[in-house]
C-alpha cells in the first residue's frame, strides 16, 4: 500500500493532525441475478441420414452440493456473490449435458467447395456465386475449398440449424467466410478427425459483421475435429447471444479480440489456442447482471492476448483446466515503480490481465501459468480460490480483488509481482501460498490500490487480513504483511522475508494485530518494524536489536537455554518477530544469530515504528505510543529518549518507500 507516512517523523506528526479529518466511503451496489436455464439439443430426425451416427457429449454434474438457491429464480443482489456464481454453475452444468448429434458426411444434403464452385442439390439452402444460404433448419455437411466464398445461415423457422465442416477451407476477402444472420439455434460441428480453415480480408462490406466466425443468434461449437480462424479484419469467433463450447481443437489468430460471446460463454472442453492482439476471451453484456459472465468446466487453453486473456463483464467460474496466459507481452514488460510510486515511464492505459471480471472470480481447480503485464487476476468485486496451481508472474498484482479476496485451498506461487496479494478483505483459510513481490507482499488496502497521502493514519482504514490456516511465504522489498487496518491471525504458518530498507516493515498494520494461533516468523529492517499487539491471545518475541544476511540462522530460545524454535534468513535482517504457542508472556527469551550475539527478550512486548495513528501512535524503537491519548514520553517513544535525527532508532532517514500513485485501477 502507498505508504508515505514512512518517510520521517516530522511529516508523521504533520500527517496526524490532519488524519482527523477522515471520511468514510461506503458504497452499496444493488444487482439483479436470475437463473441462465441453457439447454442444447439437436433433434436426431434433422440429420435426415439413416446411416448417420449420434455423438453423445454429456458430462455428471460435479456440482452436487449446489444449495437449493441455485434454482431460485428470483432476482439476488449483487452483495450476494454466491448467488451469482451459482446461476453461472448451473448454466454450465445444463450446457455440459447437452446432446449434440454430429453425423458423418454422406451424399445427402452434401454441400461441396470447388474453387468458386459450389455443388449441392437438397433443399433448405440457395446459391448465388460463391456465397450459399442456409434458409431452413436441418443438418447441412460442407467439404472442399471455397475462395472468396460464404456460407449465411438465415432461417425463420425454430429447429436447429447444424453445419458439419469436414475438411473445410473458406476464405472471404471482405465477408465473414460464415455468417449466421438468423436461426433459432446454430450448431457447427467439426468432424471427427477433420480440419477445418476460416481466413477473412482486412476490410469489410459490413463493418457491424466483426468476426470471421459471426453469429447474431445462439451459437454451439463442438465434434471432435478442428477449426483455424485467421481474422484479419477484426474478431476471431463472435456470438451477439450465448456461445457454447462442447469439444474441438480451435486456433485463433486475431487482429482484436479472439473468442467473443456477448450474453456468455460456456466452454465444457476443448483445446484453444488463442493469439489476439485484443482480448483472448470476451463477454461484454453489461445490461443483464444475469449474463456477461465465463464459465469454463474443462480444457486447454494457450492464450497469447495484446490486452486480457479472459474478460468477463460480470463473473468468471473455473471449474478445470490448464491454462497458459500472456498478455501485454509479459510482465518483463511491465513499467518500473519509481520511488514515489509512479512509473519511471508513461504507463499504457489499456488493460492486459490475465483473468478478468466485474463481479466474481471463482476458481475451484486447474493449472494456471500467467505471465501478464497488469494484475495475473483481477475482479472489481470479489475473488474465490479453493483449488489449483497457480504460477504467477505479474507486472502488478499477483492476485487482486477490490472488495474481498478469500483463498482455501490450492498452491499458489508468485514469483514476479508488484504486490502479491490485494484486497479491502483479504481471508487465507488453507493452501500453500510462496509470494514474491517488489512491494508489499500481501496488502489489505482500498478497492483502488491506493491510499491518499491524507488518509495515512484516517480511522476509515477498516481493511483486514485474516489468516487461520495453510502456509503463507513471503518475500517482499516492501510491506511484508501490509493492512490499512487490522491483521488477525489464528492458525497456520506464516514466514515473512521482509524489506531491507528503514522505510517499510515485515508488518504494517494501522489498527491492531491480534495473534491467537499458529505460527509466525517475521525478518526484516528495524525503522519501521511492528510487531502483534500486545493484548494477543498468543504471544510472541520482537526484537530489532539484531542483525544478520541471508544465510543467517535465528534461533529462539526459552530461558533455560533449551530451543524453541530456528529459521534460517533469505535476506539481510536488523529484527525479528516469532510467536507460536511455545511462547509465555511475560517470560524472557533469547534471540540469536548464527550462534552469537544473544539478545534477551520479554516475551509480549510490542516494537515501535510508524504502523499507526489511531490508538497505535508513537514513533522511534521502544514500544508504539498513546497517540490518541497521553504522548508517549519525550513525544517519541517510552523508552524516555528520542531517536537519532528525529527518524527512529537506526540513525538515519528511512529510505523513501517504492510506491505507486496512480489513482484508479484498470
Amino acid at each position: 500500500m502507498i505508504n508515505f507516512k514512512k518517510t520521517a517523523a516530522f511529516l508523521t506528526a504533520i500527517i496526524c493532525v490532519m488524519s482527523m479529518c477522515s471520511c468514510e466511503k461506503g458504497q452499496t451496489e444493488s444487482e439483479e441475478t436470475h437463473q441462465s436455464s441453457i439447454t442444447v439439443m439437436t433433434d436426431a430426425e434433422q440429420a435426415n441420414d439413416s446411416d448417420a451416427s449420434d455423438n453423445s457429449i454429456t458430462k455428471e454434474d460435479r456440482y452436487e452440493e449446489k444449495t437449493d438457491d441455485s434454482d431460485n429464480e428470483e432476482t439476488a443482489s449483487s452483495d450476494n456473490s454466491d448467488e451469482e456464481v451459482s446461476a453461472v454453475e448451473e448454466a454450465l452444468v445444463k450446457a455440459e449435458e447437452t446432446t449434440v448429434t454430429a453425423a458423418e458426411q454422406t451424399k445427402k444434403n452434401a454441400v461441396i467447395f470447388d474453387g468458386n464452385k459450389i455443388t449441392y442439390s437438397g433443399k433448405g439452402a440457395e446459391i448465388n456465386g460463391s456465397t450459399i444460404t442456409i434458409t431452413s433448419s436441418g443438418t447441412y455437411y460442407f467439404s472442399g475449398s471455397l475462395s472468396n466464398g460464404q456460407i449465411i445461415v438465415d432461417s425463420d423457422d425454430d429447429g436447429t440449424v447444424n453445419l458439419v465442416l469436414n475438411g473445410v477451407d473458406i476464405t472471404g476477402s471482405n465477408n465473414a467466410p460464415i455468417y449466421i444472420a438468423n436461426a433459432e439455434e446454430t450448431v457447427i460441428t467439426l468432424a471427427d478427425g477433420s480440419k477445418n480453415i476460416l481466413t477473412d480480408g482486412s476490410t469489410r462490406s459490413d463493418e457491424e459483421i466483426t468476426g470471421a466466425l459471426y453469429s447474431s443468434d445462439d451459437l454451439t461449437l463442438t465434434g471432435s475435429g478442428s477449426l483455424t480462424v485467421t481474422a484479419n479484419y477484426n474478431d476471431g469467433i463472435v456470438c451477439k447471444d450465448t456461445l457454447k463450447i462442447i469439444s474441438g481443437s480451435y486456433t485463433v489468430k486475431s487482429a482484436d479480440d479472439g473468442i467473443i460471446g456477448k450474453d456468455c460463454i460456456i466452454i465444457a472442453g476443448g483445446t484453444f489456442n488463442i493469439n489476439a492482439e485484443g482480448d483472448g476471451f470476451k463477454s461484454t453484456n453489461d445490461s443483464d447482471t444475469s449474463l456477461g459472465y465465463i464459465a469454463v468446466s474443462d480444457g486447454t487453453f494457450n492464450i497469447t492476448a495484446g490486452a486480457d486473456g479472459m474478460q468477463a463483464e460480470t463473473n468468471v467460474l473455473i471449474e478445470n483446466g490448464t491454462f497458459t496466459i500472456t498478455t501485454g507481452g509479459g510482465s518483463a514488460k511491465a513499467s518500473k515503480k519509481n520511488d514515489f510510486g509512479g512509473s519511471s515511464s508513461s504507463e499504457d492505459t489499456s488493460s492486459a490481465k490475465g483473468l478478468k471480471a466485474g463481479s466474481t472470480i471463482t476458481v475451484k481447480n486447474g493449472i494456471f501459468t500467467f505471465d501478464t503485464l497488469d494484475d495475473s487476476i483481477h475482479s472489481n468485486s470479489k475473488v474465490n480460490i479453493s483449488g489449483g496451481t497457480f504460477n504467477i508472474s505479474s507486472g502488478d498484482d499477483g492476485i487482486h480483488a477490490d472488495e474481498v479476496l478469500n483463498i482455501s485451498g490450492g498452491k499458489i506461487t508468485v514469483s514476479n509481482s508488484y504486490e502479491g496479494l490485494e484486497a479491502s478483505e483479504i481471508t487465507i483459510s488453507d493452501g500453500t501460498i510462496d509470494i514474491t513481490a517488489s512491494d508489499d507482499g500481501i496488502n489489505a488496502a482500498g478497492k483502488n490500490d491506493v491510499e491518499s497521502f491524507f488518509d495515512i493514519g484516517s480511522s476509515s482504514n477498516n481493511n483486514i487480513l485474516t489468516i487461520s490456516g495453510g502456509i503463507v511465504k513471503v518475500d517482499a522489498s516492501g510491506d511484508g504483511l501490509d493492512a490499512n487496518g487490522s491483521i488477525y491471525i489464528t492458525g497456520g504458518e506464516v514466514f515473512v522475508n521482509g524489506p531491507e530498507n528503514d522505510g517499510n516493515g515485515a508488518l504494517d498494520y494501522n489498527n491492531t494485530f491480534e495473534i491467537s494461533g499458529g505460527i509466525l516468523v517475521c525478518v526484516g529492517s528495524s525503522g519501521m518494524a511492528q510487531s502483534p499487539s500486545s493484548s494477543s491471545e498468543q504471544s510472541f518475541v520482537a526484537t530489532n536489536n539484531v542483525s544478520g544476511s541471508a544465510g543467517s540462522v535465528i534461533t529462539v530460545k526459552n530461558s533455560s537455554g533449551n530451543e524453541i524454535y530456528s529459521y534460517t534468513a533469505s535476506k539481510k535482517f536488523a529484527s525479528v518477530v516469532f510467536s507460536s504457542s511455545k511462547i509465555k508472556s511475560g517470560e524472557s527469551y533469547t534471540v540469536s544469530v548464527d550462534g552469537s550475539n544473544d539478545v534477551t527478550v520479554t516475551a509480549g512486548t510490542e516494537l515501535g515504528g510508524f504502523g499507526g495513528f489511531v490508538g497505535n501512535g508513537g514513533f522511534g524503537v521502544g514500544p508504539r505510543g498513546d497517540f490518541n491519548g497521553d504522548p508517549p514520553d519525550n513525544n517519541f517513544g517510552r523508552n524516555g529518549t528520542p531517536p537519532d535525527n528525529n527518524f527512529g532508532g537506526s540513525g538515519t532517514p528511512p529510505d523513501f518507500p517504492n510506491k505507486r500513485n496512480d489513482a484508479t485501477v484498470k
